[in-house]
């Protein structure tokens, strides 16, 4: 019985011992509840590296340095190592993840082209022919001088009739991109500007006339009179058939007495312009040479001689007092004509000569007027008509007179030119004041006011 009891006791002690140990040896293990990732937020240039930071925690909030962690990257826009040194390639954004045991924690990362701080652009060549399509480099650098890639550039260009292939350019790391300008179809200056935020660059292109390879010449007349006046028609065209726009033309003539209007013409946007002629003033053929460039063309006119002469005007009567400008008419045989200047004579003493062919008509009658133009000669015979009654005046204007007094009124006539005519005149009176004889004779009757006219057809004049 007593060694029974012995035995009871001793397995009584064992089992709370073996409870507190088990106690005490599970409460010192402790379990991973987190992984704290810093900094949790980054913003980054291509290029540069960021390097994070991971702790493993405990349930107990202690650090759980034996623990290590893997590091990866969601996105494209850089790389990370195992060091956790995320490393930026391209814009965009991507998410850092370190994982420990299956345990993770999560950093967001922004990455952000290069500053730039110089553009430049490059064209293939700084002359263009119209319509032509260059190619041109752009270029963009960091403020250290390191390219500055992935950046978006804005292209423009303010020039009527050009365009840009595109109105933005992607760079790539590289930083260099490539983009086209078609330049306008007329000559002159072409811009195109490039920008990334306040930053410009700007380049200019000059568009180059095409080059002249034929001309089109048109003159008014292929035959006109020597010392005529003649309009040519110029047209510049390239091989291409198109206008030869805003090109310079030199104008020459080796023919000795041929006037130019100008010794340069400046061709249009369709590639014309035109040039006066002032024919040698001998007869024969007048020669006039267009160059530009290296492409020569000559035209001939063939400059013709006076064969007879017209006076103008060609009414053969004029009113006396009338003032005549006459002019010479010279004309080829066929039919070419300009004004000439001639030597004038006049046959007759109803008229009189003045200088230029202006000729006064003096008094009724007959006369000649003749133009000599070398050995051509040509009259011109008129008369001189008195004309019709255009205007009477009666003298004296205004008279006061008594009942019983007379007075004799006097009627002056004129035909249009103011010279003065006799016609026969018919009197009469206006108002119940008296009456008047045909030579003009007024005998005052009553008191009162009236009027004295003096008529010839339809013409009249009174005096108050």
């Amino acid at each position: 019985m007593q060694v029974k009891s012995k035995n009871r006791l001793r397995a009584g002690f064992l089992i709370p011992i073996m409870v507190l140990l088990i106690g005490i040896y599970g409460c010192d293990k402790p379990e991973l509840e987190r992984v704290d990732i810093t900094p949790a937020e980054e913003t980054v240039t291509v290029g540069e590296t960021v390097t994070f930071q991971a702790v493993p925690l405990s349930d107990q909030g202690d650090e759980m340095e034996d623990i290590s962690i893997r590091w990866q990257v969601e996105g494209n826009a850089g790389t990370i190592d195992n060091t956790g040194t995320f490393t930026a390639m391209q814009p965009g954004q991507v998410t850092v993840i370190a994982n420990a045991n299956g345990v993770s924690s999560q950093a967001r990362v922004t990455v952000e082209a290069p500053p730039v701080a110089n553009l430049k652009l490059e064209p293939e060549t700084t002359e263009a022919l119209p319509d032509a399509t260059i190619n041109i480099n752009v270029s963009a650098a960091t403020p250290q001088g390191q390219p500055a890639g992935y950046n978006e550039v804005q292209l423009s260009t303010p020039t009527e009739g050009a365009r840009v292939s595109s109105e933005t350019v992607t760079l790539p790391e590289s930083g260099q991109g490539e983009f086209q300008l078609t330049v306008p179809g007329t000559p002159g200056k072409a811009t195109v500007t490039a920008s990334v935020g306040d930053v410009k660059a700007e380049t200019e292109i000059t568009v180059q006339p095409r080059p002249v390879t034929q001309f089109q010449v048109q003159p008014e007349s292929e035959q006109a009179l020597a010392e005529s006046e003649v309009t040519l028609q110029v047209k510049g065209l390239s091989d291409e058939d198109q206008p030869a726009a805003m090109n310079r033309v030199t104008v020459s003539s080796p023919t000795e007495g041929t006037v130019l209007s100008s010794q340069e013409l400046d061709l249009d946007e369709q590639g014309q312009a035109e040039l006066t002629v002032t024919l040698s003033p001998q007869p024969g053929k007048n020669t006039i040479v267009f160059k530009s460039g290296d492409t020569t063309q000559e035209v001939v006119i063939e400059g013709t001689k006076i064969a007879r002469i017209e006076i103008t005007p060609e009414k053969d009567q004029f009113e006396a007092g009338e003032q005549v400008d006459f002019k010479a008419v010279g004309y080829d045989q066929n039919d070419n004509q300009r004004s000439i200047d001639v030597e004038w004579s006049l046959s007759g003493k109803n008229a009189a000569l003045e200088e230029g062919g202006v000729v006064k008509m003096e008094s009724p009658g007959n006369a000649i007027l003749f133009a000599r133009f070398g050995e051509i000669s040509q009259g011109h015979p008129f008369s001189i008509v008195p004309g019709q009654v255009a205007e009477i005046t009666v003298k004296p204007g205004q008279v006061d007179l008594k009942a019983g007094e007379s007075l004799t009124f006097d009627a002056e006539a004129f035909n249009a030119q103011g010279y003065p005519l006799t016609p026969a005149i018919q009197w009469k009176t206006e108002g119940d004041i008296g009456t008047i004889a045909e030579d003009g004779t007024f005998s005052a009757r009553t008191v009162g006011e009236g009027q004295v006219i003096a008529a010839s057809g339809e013409v009249t004049g009174s005096a108050p």
